[in-house]
């Protein structure tokens, strides 16, 4: 019989570390985290367990997002958002408008189709 522990991404692995879920981790969400001041925020866009409080422990910061600049002021790492969408994180919807803008969602949906 095979002890299964719970990992840190939600999914669950055995001592051996082979993942129940093939290398997916179904409880990473893409979301936005506050910071900035009182009357002018920012955002990071981060890759979090979506258990954790808004403003945790996160796991990767993939962006940053500032609501009151122009449009060139979201900075997006595309390698890493690409990579993390991949593996199976999923964007709130927040950050799934803004990856829509910026035309990274078209380009995750065409590397699903190769």
């Amino acid at each position: 019989m095979v002890k299964i522990i719970h990992s840190f991404f939600g999914g669950y692995k055995n001592p051996k570390g082979q993942n129940g879920l093939k290398g997916k981790y179904p409880l990473v969400k893409l979301r936005l985290q506050r910071t900035g001041t009182k009357h002018d925020p920012h955002y990071r866009i981060v890759a979090a367990d979506s258990r954790s409080p808004r403003d945790g422990k996160f796991v990767d910061i993939v962006g940053h997002y500032h609501p009151a600049q122009i449009k060139e002021q979201t900075t997006f790492n595309k390698e890493k958002i690409l990579t993390w969408l991949k593996n199976g994180a999923q964007p709130t919807g927040t950050v799934l408008n803004l990856f829509k803008n910026a035309g990274i969602w078209a380009e995750y949906k065409t590397t699903l189709k190769k």
